[in-house]
């Protein structure tokens, strides 16, 4: 899916490389993708002023509880993953501004 992505403003990082932080802190979206280490890349994307694109079914992001998850990220059902690019590149710059004023709400960097 991710395959062949640095292009057409769509990086994709590895948590491993030195650039990590700063390649999410000049992001708009951040994944949040399945599998170990998911509530890390959702802490990394909040910590570091992106909005996060939760892709998973049926799971409860970090401090759900205590905080409205809804109004910082943006979550993506598994099945419409493949059209991650296109929901992304749709979300209106208004409800992005929303989202990063949220985000900055939650967690004052």
């Amino acid at each position: 899916l991710f395959q062949g992505r640095e292009r057409d403003g769509i990086v994709v990082t590895d948590v491993k490389t030195p650039r990590y932080g700063d390649d999410l802190a000049s992001s708009t979206f951040c994944g949040v993708l399945p599998g170990w280490g998911w509530s890390g890349r959702m802490e990394d994307s909040v910590l570091h002023g992106c909005i996060p694109v939760v892709m998973q079914d049926g799971i409860h992001t970090p401090w759900e509880s205590v905080l409205d998850a809804e109004s910082y990220s943006i979550r993506i059902r598994r099945s419409d993953m493949p059209r991650l690019e296109q929901i992304l590149r749709a979300v209106p710059p208004k409800r992005i501004r929303s989202l990063r004023a949220s985000l900055r709400r939650a967690w004052p960097r």
